[in-house]
């Protein structure tokens, strides 16, 4: 649930402004479909799967394409061979929403952050 304190019409009006479209100039990057929250939780399951004692931090560089298909995907800081697979397929797998910039879609390259924790 939202929370918020009322803080007069002026704050009110202000908050409502920041929910409005944004500017066509303003770029959304790409993002899986789902949610980052989603995706980040199954591609951990998958690693796990893999490698149940992975830990530590995962970078990816990925490039989406305008219809939403992962065309390229790196593992910068990854596990072990396997598991650096099993992240690649994931990925290359996942539906993602196009970038957006200035309103019109094209493709553009992103970057994944994860830090994996030991289970147990």
């Amino acid at each position: 649930p939202l929370i918020y304190k009322k803080l007069g019409a002026k704050a009110e009006q202000e908050f409502k402004d920041s929910l409005e479209t944004k500017k066509s100039t303003d770029v959304l990057t790409a993002r899986p479909v789902g949610g980052w929250e989603i995706f980040s939780s199954g591609l951990a399951n998958k690693i796990y799967e893999t490698d149940p004692t992975a830990e530590g931090k995962l970078k990816i560089r990925l490039v989406v394409d305008s219809s939403g298909k992962v065309t390229r995907t790196k593992v910068v800081e990854g596990f072990n061979e396997e598991a650096n697979k099993t992240i690649i397929q994931t990925i290359e797998k996942t539906k993602f929403h196009p970038s957006r910039k200035n309103g019109k879609v094209q493709e553009m390259s992103t970057s994944l952050v994860m830090v994996l924790q030991k289970r147990g």
